[in-house]
């Protein structure tokens, strides 16, 4: 059983590990193209720090817990949960900012409600009861995820 967990965590993590290598990728080479289409005058950096610093925030973080907790550090293993919860909030946010300005069509409803169900059901899997043993979190380190979850939630609800 021990070593099925090991097996199933370090797949986990290395699945988490892909994914913010991924959206390290994707958003930097969105920001390359936005940037090689538009001239220098119509180029704001602020307004692309703004945009963009939350995504490359949770692929930073994404990677980084993933490392931590697959060293078996407690910090890593709270900071997976906190970003998988940043990466589930923000497509939540971003496919209701949409449907308010769009309708959505049944293939797009379908895919985003895939996704958010598959990131939320990483952060289940996150919370099982070997993770909780092998962590053995305090009351303090659920007030750090907590911490956390609001900081990057403030950050991608109001200052993007």
């Amino acid at each position: 059983m021990i070593t099925k967990f090991k097996t199933y965590e370090k797949i986990i993590f290395a699945i988490q590990i892909l994914f913010g290598i991924t959206i390290s990728i994707f958003s930097t080479y969105s920001i390359y193209m936005l940037i090689e289409t538009l001239t220098c005058k119509e180029i704001s950096f602020l307004k692309l720090i703004k945009n963009y610093h939350s995504t490359f925030l949770i692929s930073i973080l994404l990677f980084v817990s993933a490392i931590l907790a697959i060293k078996s550090n407690p910090k890593g293993w709270l900071l997976s949960i906190a970003s998988w919860f940043a990466l589930t909030l923000g497509i939540s946010w971003n496919a209701i900012k949409k449907s308010q300005v769009k309708n959505f069509d049944s293939v797009e409803i379908f895919f985003n409600t895939t996704i958010i169900i598959i990131f939320f059901s990483f952060i289940l899997l996150l919370f099982m009861k070997e993770f909780r043993n092998k962590y053995n979190p305090t009351k303090k380190d659920y007030l750090f995820l907590v911490s956390v979850i609001a900081l990057l939630t403030i950050d991608n609800l109001f200052l993007r």
